[in-house]
């Protein structure tokens, strides 16, 4: 998302100390979280805010006096175009395109350190120990405690019931967030 200034509260704070960013942008990216929010106008709050869905972005490279005193931000577009997908599977090969986890520490793992992918394919039967089914519990609390609304995913698991679990429990919890 790229907008001329800043929402309210997020790297718009001026040298008065006021926050002067915009409430009814801040109501709008609360709400359709994007994963980038690049902006500029309020000099004085340059910089990068991580949350735990979005990255706020404040690219202004002049102060309030227009000197140039700012590093530019670089954005790679490319880099972040194209979406993350994860492939959960302990035999089959992974498809283009995919990263992949083997069993449930490495989905763990994966999801601690890059957050919610854009799409994951799931597997039940994960060899040893917990199974697919387990790694989308994780996945559903996961979401309950970041605020995320929706996961997009399929299931290819050949086990029918397993599937079945997954699936009922990912479209449940897409319905009722």
């Amino acid at each position: 998302m790229v907008t001329h200034g800043p929402p309210l509260g997020i790297l718009d704070r001026t040298a008065d100390q006021l926050n002067v960013g915009c409430e009814n942008l801040l109501k709008k990216v609360k709400k359709i979280k994007p994963k980038y929010h690049l902006f500029g106008q309020i000099h004085e709050g340059y910089g990068i805010l991580n949350t735990k869905t979005t990255i706020f972005i404040n690219g202004s490279v002049l102060n309030e006096n227009y000197q140039l005193v700012n590093q530019p931000v670089f954005f790679d577009f490319s880099k972040n175009l194209y979406p993350k997908r994860l492939y959960l599977d302990d035999v089959r090969p992974t498809p283009e395109g995919f990263e992949r986890a083997y069993d449930f520490e490495e989905f763990v793992n994966y999801i601690s350190q890059n957050g919610l992918p854009d799409f994951i394919s799931f597997d039940h039967d994960l060899g040893e120990g917990k199974t697919g089914l387990d790694c989308a519990k994780f996945l559903v609390e996961y979401c309950l405690d970041n605020q995320i609304h929706k996961i997009n995913f399929q299931v290819h698991s050949q086990n029918p019931v397993g599937k079945e679990n997954i699936e009922f429990l990912l479209k449940n919890f897409n319905k009722h967030n």
